[in-house]
């Protein structure tokens, strides 16, 4: 039997579909927890500067900038995440495709003949 589509190919509409919102949640999640680092960091610098008259050899200054480092990272990892995510195909555009690729004139003849 001849397949015009074959049927493996609906099974890795769900591999894509899966992965797509693997890395949307991680990308949202870390989205969230760079904000939280960069809000706790600030809250670190503004405890330093309160507390210290802003010395940067004082526990909260060297903690605030440990954790403002760390969210940079969960940042930029984030947005390669949402890079990444941007060219995974949905299910539909992988389905479109497919039967654009199908959907030929001469197919169309045949079909009509």
């Amino acid at each position: 039997m001849t397949y015009i589509i074959n049927p493996m190919w609906f099974y890795w509409l769900s591999v894509v579909d899966g992965a797509y919102q693997l890395v949307n949640a991680s990308a949202t999640l870390l989205a969230l927890l760079a904000g939280a680092l960069f809000v706790t960091a600030a809250a670190f610098k503004y405890a330093a500067r309160e507390s210290n008259g802003y010395d940067e050899k004082c526990y909260e200054y060297i903690t605030g900038v440990k954790i403002q480092k760390r969210a940079r990272t969960v940042t930029v990892v984030a947005m390669i995440l949402f890079i990444i995510r941007t060219f995974i195909p949905l299910s539909e555009t992988l389905l479109e495709m497919q039967i654009a690729r199908f959907t030929t004139v001469e197919n169309a003849e045949w079909a009509l003949d």
